[in-house]
């Protein structure tokens, strides 16, 4: 893995930071090519929450600036 300094700030910028879905596609997939941390249980789990939101919300809700914790 990349020296991970920056990857907790990489990617709050892809869950907090992002106001449309092909954006945060496109930031979310180069930072995981980025630091190898595309096998990783923890980062899957992590882009399904975040489609989880924008999927129950499309259309009436825009979820982009929503935090979510487990």
């Amino acid at each position: 893995m990349k020296g991970g300094t920056f990857l907790l700030r990489d990617i709050q910028k892809c869950m907090y930071d992002i106001d449309n879905e092909s954006d945060f596609k496109k930031l979310w997939f180069d930072l995981i090519n980025e630091y190898n941390i595309r096998d990783k249980p923890w980062i899957k789990s992590t882009y399904a929450i975040k489609r989880m939101g924008c999927v129950l919300y499309e259309g009436s809700v825009n979820t982009w600036h929503v935090k979510y914790t487990t």
